[in-house]
């Protein structure tokens, strides 16, 4: 698996997109975005793989069943000091799920 750290041309990348274009990020590209604005992540014990992962979509309060595919997770302590609010938490875990900054148009999910 690849260190989502070791991507800084994308990371970069959207440091200088961020405001001027919509994003919409997925697994990877999650990663990115949360990395981008300042956050930090970290690898999973044993990572998240497989289907019915229950995800809490925290805007309308629903459960969400998902597939995910990750060794990596977002460190939500980090995501203090950012523009970037928690949207979706992972129920067997409590790991960070989804991120948005409306602002900038800018949002993900794990």
């Amino acid at each position: 698996m690849v260190d989502p750290t070791d991507v800084t041309p994308v990371i970069e990348l959207v440091r200088q997109l961020r405001g001027k274009y919509p994003i919409f990020g997925i697994c990877l590209g999650h990663q990115m975005i949360s990395l981008a604005y300042g956050a930090k992540t970290y690898k999973l014990k044993f990572g998240h793989r497989g289907g019915n992962h229950p995800v809490k979509n925290l805007e309308t309060g629903k459960i969400e069943i998902t597939s995910q595919n990750h060794s990596y997770a977002v460190d939500e302590d980090s995501l203090r000091n950012t523009d970037l609010e928690v949207t979706h938490i992972n129920l067997l875990d409590h790991t960070v799920e989804g991120v948005a900054c409306p602002r900038d148009e800018v949002f993900s999910v794990q």
